[in-house]
């Protein structure tokens, strides 16, 4: 699979997951009145494990290639790893040094 498609289908399944999830949690808040913890929990909770996967998709996409290749290869991968991995521990301390 090249690096493009890649992209394209990253794309496509994150605008899909959080399409699903804040949709369903707009609908949620429309029928309620007002948006709860738990409310945002069972939407967004739920659908966290599938954007942590599309984080990575994308990092592998978007990866560097020293040797030119445009197809997806081990360290891609790995990249995207640890792109994911290092922008929600940003993310994460950022929210703790807030609180």
């Amino acid at each position: 699979m090249t690096k493009r498609t890649l992209l394209i289908l990253s794309i496509l399944y994150n605008l899909a997951i959080y399409g699903i999830s804040l949709g369903g949690l707009y609908l949620e808040e429309q029928k309620e009145g007002k948006m709860t913890g738990d409310m945002f929990l069972l939407h967004v909770g739920v659908a966290f494990p599938f954007m942590i996967i599309g984080l990575i998709m994308i990092g592998t996409a978007v990866s560097p290639d020293a040797e030119g290749k445009k197809r997806v290869n081990r360290k891609s991968v790995i990249f995207g790893i640890v792109l994911g991995i290092g922008f929600i521990s940003y993310r994460l301390g950022m929210s703790l040094i807030g609180e």
